[in-house]
């Protein structure tokens, strides 16, 4: 036997013109008691009708064979009444369903808008491998197809990803997560064939090739700009910003804000550090040589065998940062706040060897070196008891007190 609805049967629904999608997204339980409620209203609203057709009538009745005003106003009265309190749950009912309805367009127009944004970020990172090609004439007179970057077309969508970043916060780590990969992959480091080469770059005697792209340069602006609350977000839930191993020699990141990033393994020569913030960043096997730290701030972040040489340093903020086989003396220091930061493991073992050598036989030219720069150093930086150092430090520092 067919259990299918009559099509042709009509409801409580189908009678006041109610649009049932609006229950849709209610539970099935919920629409049941519904619909026992609104059948119990129903019968008690037509009661009321009852009751006010028979009470107009008498009102007809009296007003044409009683002369008695009061009894015509008490009857207009009650009819008021009557009408304001089955009236009055009925305009509750239309404004509930209109509440419902107004619920189902917004979020119909908020999966829209995801749809929207969605498609937004799938066509910019399709966009950021873009590439075209370039014809050349060999000295030989051969031609050759070369495949650069579509700097405009790569632009256009990285700028796309910015506006994105501030739009959708469900994408926002998913955004800087893409610029991170995009400067990573856009800005490798080329190992070069010859073995001198090779250690002059591992030991910082010498900077990779720089890359210097715009596009790159761009990626990097855009992830050091973010707004303050995609930065507070990515603080709270421990976002980290991942540009490890990546050639950023002579990139500007000057007033930028890249805290809780991971350098390790990364070039920064010759950077443009100035007013920029690493606070609670990684730093390790990362070189500085020939940077510029001016009001760079680096609090509470980790240094270890990082070089600094030829480096210039002037009001930077090193405090509550752990330096541990990373000598700062070799950088060109003007003014530095390293207080509560750590420096029990930052130097060399040649300065322990230095300090043991100028105890037991006097200062001579062989060990002066290393304790003089180290009195330097602590001369030039803003120090105190907060900031942990080993014995060998501090005796190098009261030996120079004492000559």
């Amino acid at each position: 036997m067919s259990t299918e609805p009559d099509p042709n049967k009509r409801n409580f629904f189908d009678i006041f013109g109610i649009d049932r999608n609006v229950f849709a997204p209610v539970p099935e339980t919920f629409r049941s008691w519904t619909t026992v409620s609104l059948t119990i209203g129903l019968i008690v609203f037509s009661l009321g009708v009852l009751i006010s057709a028979i009470l107009l009538f008498r009102l007809g009745v009296n007003a044409l064979f009683s002369p008695d005003d009061s009894f015509q106003d008490a009857a207009k009265n009650f009819l008021f009444a009557l009408a304001g309190a089955f009236g009055a749950p009925f305009l509750v009912w239309r404004t509930w369903v209109a509440h419902l309805q107004a619920n189902a367009a917004t979020a119909q127009a908020n999966t829209a808008l995801e749809s929207h944004l969605t498609g937004i970020f799938a066509k910019s990172v399709e966009l950021l491998g873009l590439v075209r090609e370039v014809k050349t004439i060999k000295p030989d007179g051969s031609p050759v197809v070369r495949s650069l970057p579509n700097l405009e077309s790569r632009l256009g969508a990285l700028y796309s990803l910015e506006r994105l970043l501030r739009e959708s916060n469900k994408d926002q780590q998913a955004i800087l997560e893409t610029l991170c990969a995009y400067v990573r992959e856009n800005s490798p480091l080329e190992i070069p064939e010859d073995e001198n080469e090779r250690d002059k770059i591992s030991s910082g005697k010498q900077a990779p090739e720089p890359s210097r792209r715009t596009d790159v340069q761009a990626a990097i602006t855009i992830i050091g700009r973010r707004l303050l609350v995609v930065h507070e977000r990515g603080r709270r839930e421990g976002w980290r910003l991942d540009l490890r191993e990546a050639n950023l020699v002579g990139y500007d990141f000057s007033g930028l804000n890249f805290d809780g990033s991971d350098f390790t393994g990364s070039f920064l020569n010759f950077c443009k550090l100035n007013g920029a913030s690493f606070e609670n960043s990684i730093f390790s096997n990362t070189l500085f040589c020939g940077a510029e730290l001016n009001r760079t701030k680096l609090t509470c972040s980790s240094l270890n065998h990082c070089n600094f040489s030829s480096e210039k340093i002037k009001d930077s903020d090193f405090s509550l940062t752990t330096i541990e086989n990373t000598d700062l003396r070799e950088a060109h220091i003007i003014s530095l706040d390293i207080r509560g930061a750590n420096l029990k493991n930052a130097f060399s073992s040649w300065l322990e060897f230095s300090v043991t050598d100028a105890i037991k036989n006097g200062a001579t030219s062989f060990n002066a070196m290393e304790i003089v720069r180290t009195n330097e150093l602590f001369k030039k930086a803003h120090w105190d008891e907060t900031t942990a150092l080993s014995k060998t430090t501090l005796d190098a520092i009261g030996l120079m007190k004492q000559a």
